[in-house]
């Protein structure tokens, strides 16, 4: 008796050891097999999705331009990956579009893009003359680009004086006259009421590539001459000396600042 129950003691702990050791080998199993779920859900996301197109592109501030446009100018297609996806190549090409002013393009890991975009904005017109030598009009930028022919918004007043020769979206100003159109796009933010008082600005050429102003107030039938630089001082000095001369009972024509002190010319009969 005393030594089958020394037999039973001894087969305890063997038992124990046998469940336990089975225990550690069906977990080492689970740890070896969610660590391959993880690595293998690792590599899917660091390198096969990034080989796959892109599924999801957002587009920032393209008002006015159509998303096959853009994604087209962009280099963007239905193949296109976040790794073969060249970010700066792609800003470069939507600035190649007439009407777009800056780009900037970002890869969103995995599969993703974001496309920011900031238009042109109309800041005068010009009038050109088309193959058929009829008149139209042609939108222009604060950098002195031409970026829409045709359809002007209303805003601004007619730059006139000017020559383009079968005009094309993207073509530029002259170095000379870009100045102009900075002037232009600074009244608009800073004092819009002094340029809505502007219908037409001449542009007069002279030699070396120098020009002077002629503008033409909205409420006024006169020409006043200027030099190059149109500003909100010049606009107040035109706008008080009108005042003055009307209230005086003066009739005139042509008012000059072009020497610095005002001059102007009574109507004729």
């Amino acid at each position: 008796m005393s030594d089958s129950g020394l037999f039973l003691d001894d087969a305890a702990p063997a038992e124990k050891a046998d469940s336990r050791g089975r225990f550690e080998r069906v977990l080492k199993w689970c740890v070896f097999a969610l660590a391959s779920v993880l690595v293998v859900e690792a590599v899917w996301f660091a390198v096969v999705v990034p080989c796959l197109p892109l599924r999801d592109v957002e587009l920032s501030g393209a008002d006015g331009v159509a998303r096959a446009s853009l994604l087209a100018a962009a280099g963007i297609d239905a193949k296109t990956a976040f790794f073969t996806l060249d970010p700066l190549a792609a800003a470069r090409g939507i600035e190649a579009l007439p009407e777009v002013e800056a780009a900037s393009v970002a890869r969103r890991f995995p599969d993703g893009a974001r496309i920011s975009v900031t238009m042109r904005t109309q800041v005068a017109v010009a009038l050109a003359a088309d193959a058929d030598g009829r008149s139209i009009p042609v939108s222009i930028d604060r950098n002195g680009v031409v970026f829409k022919i045709g359809a002007a918004a209303n805003a601004g007043p007619i730059i006139s004086g000017l020559r383009f020769e079968n005009p094309q979206p993207g073509v530029r100003l002259p170095v000379f006259l870009r100045s102009l159109a900075a002037d232009i796009a600074r009244l608009r933010a800073t004092n819009p009421a002094l340029l809505d008082a502007l219908s037409e600005i001449r542009v007069v050429k002279k030699a070396y590539d120098a020009y002077e102003l002629v503008l033409y107030p909205t409420f006024r039938p006169v020409r006043v001459r200027i030099g190059s630089q149109l500003n909100e001082d010049v606009l107040r000095y035109m706008m008080l000396l009108l005042d003055v001369l009307s209230s005086k009972g003066i009739d005139t024509d042509e008012l000059d600042f072009r020497t610095g002190t005002a001059s102007y010319r009574m109507k004729e009969g």
